[in-house]
């Protein structure tokens, strides 16, 4: 299948959509970076929302997930 990516406007769009794919197909989600078809690449800040935080992380996660 190889990697694809899907751009987004915002990174509250990025989450969203996950959101929606996760439903959809509930297999792809995993927490673990090493499981799971689906993950968002993102940076954040503190002032992130609460709810933002599965979804972020540091720079080695990125690279390894990108």
């Amino acid at each position: 299948m190889g990697i694809q990516m899907i751009v987004t406007m915002s990174r509250r769009i990025a989450i969203d959509l996950y959101k929606e794919i996760a439903k959809l197909r509930s297999n792809w989600h995993s927490d673990d970076d090493d499981k799971g078809r689906i993950k968002i690449v993102m940076t954040g800040s503190s002032s992130d929302p609460e709810s933002w935080q599965p979804f972020i992380g540091n720079k080695e996660v990125t690279l390894y997930i990108a």
